[in-house]
């Protein structure tokens, strides 16, 4: 366009288009109907035969079979690990129920793994684990001071 020439009223298409032979009503964004078009139908899907096969155990993607999530033992996992880890402080001898909140934490895991993004119990299993698993090793080290300790004195005669 030139300067001092003023743009027609109403929008334009270029040129190219034409040039290839696109139909100008798609352009516009309207769609040529057919006469004789089927109307659009979406695909359903019938999922009941697949829950009687499955009953109401979990499936593969950490749902039960009736649409809720798979229980797990994640509230109880993370509640023995804050036991062990506010109770070491109170009574030491409590630190020894971080590696049986371990192994509940990781049995949760392997079911919320499954499905992270949907399943509510996912981070009280990861932060259970992630605590049981600083205290277990704590703990594993500490009995390796013990055990080291015992072995001198063995050693020493005493």
């Amino acid at each position: 366009m030139q300067p001092g020439q003023t743009p027609e009223k109403g929008f334009q298409w270029d040129e190219a288009s034409k040039s290839y032979g696109i139909p100008s009503q798609v352009l516009r964004g309207e769609v040529p109907i057919q006469p004789n078009a089927q109307p659009f139908q979406p695909y359903q899907q019938n999922v009941q035969p697949a829950q009687q096969m499955m009953g109401n155990g979990m499936m593969g993607n950490g749902m039960m079979g009736n649409g809720m999530m798979a229980p797990t033992k994640a509230t109880t996992a993370f509640v023995l690990s804050l036991v062990a880890l506010i109770g070491g402080f109170i009574f030491p001898l409590a630190v020894l129920i971080a590696p049986v909140s371990l192994i509940m934490a990781n049995n949760a895991l392997k079911i919320t793994t499954l499905n992270p993004s949907f399943h509510p119990d996912h981070g009280k299993a990861r932060a259970a684990q992630i605590i049981s698993a600083i205290l277990t090793t704590i703990l594993c080290i500490i009995m390796g001071f013990i055990a080291l300790i015992i072995v001198g004195l063995m050693i020493g005669g005493f």
